[in-house]
């Protein structure tokens, strides 16, 4: 399966911090803030939209489940 994401990283000064969850059409977020050096940050924010298959109704249903069949084996 496939999973897309946006992420955005830059490069920050030392000491900011992670920014807020934005709410709205954003099913799930991170941020962090990972140390470079003693001046320097990186800031990592990662968002996932949401998923289009969510209920019973919306679910994708591609195959039909069926009990294993073994092959016969002719000798």
């Amino acid at each position: 399966m496939r999973l897309e994401y946006d992420e955005t990283q830059q490069v920050v000064d030392d000491g900011t911090a992670e920014d807020a969850d934005p709410g709205g059409s954003v099913f799930a977020w991170s941020s962090e803030v990972k140390a470079i050096d003693k001046w320097r940050s990186r800031k990592i924010n990662t968002s996932k939209p949401a998923p289009l298959y969510v209920d019973v109704g919306t679910a994708l249903i591609s195959y039909e489940s069926r009990p294993y069949k073994f092959s016969r084996v002719t000798a």
